[in-house]
């Protein structure tokens, strides 16, 4: 089973509005971080991951170090966490984490949040009934 965070654009209503970020290993991330940021819209990753993969060309020539298993090491580490630096870019830009849902791919994933979403809101409009707003139609509040 895998986790999804749904993320959620407060701006928007339609179908756009929801995001399942994979939590987990990302190989994008991994293979060509470049890439992956491009991918992401993430510039200031991008231009970190630029700045620390010319820190490490440089400093694999001056000291003599396997720049190919320091770059491995660190693509390794912004692989395994991509979706937390997605996640936190995004809720910088003003989304909101809604939930937490675990299921075995995205498709599943989206059917039980919109599922549990609509059963949300089904209990709501419920909860709320005619005996409740009586007192507000009241004569004596007059």
């Amino acid at each position: 089973m895998k986790l999804f965070i749904v993320f959620q654009n407060p701006s928007r209503s339609d179908d756009k509005a929801f995001i399942f970020l994979k939590d987990g290993f990302s190989w994008l991330a991994f293979l060509l971080p470049p890439l992956w940021a491009l991918a992401n819209r993430l510039w200031l990753p991008l231009l970190a991951i630029l700045v620390v993969a010319t820190l490490l060309i440089y400093a694999a020539g001056l000291f003599s170090l396997p720049f190919l298993w320091i770059y491995l090491l660190v693509s390794w580490w912004l692989a395994m966490a991509a979706s937390s630096i997605t996640g936190f870019f995004l809720v910088r830009r003003g989304w909101t984490e809604m939930q937490y849902v675990e299921a075995p791919d995205m498709e599943t994933a989206e059917q039980i949040f919109f599922n549990s979403l609509q059963a949300k809101s089904r209990k709501l409009s419920t909860d709320y009934s005619p005996a409740q707003s009586s007192l507000a139609n009241s004569d004596a509040l007059i």
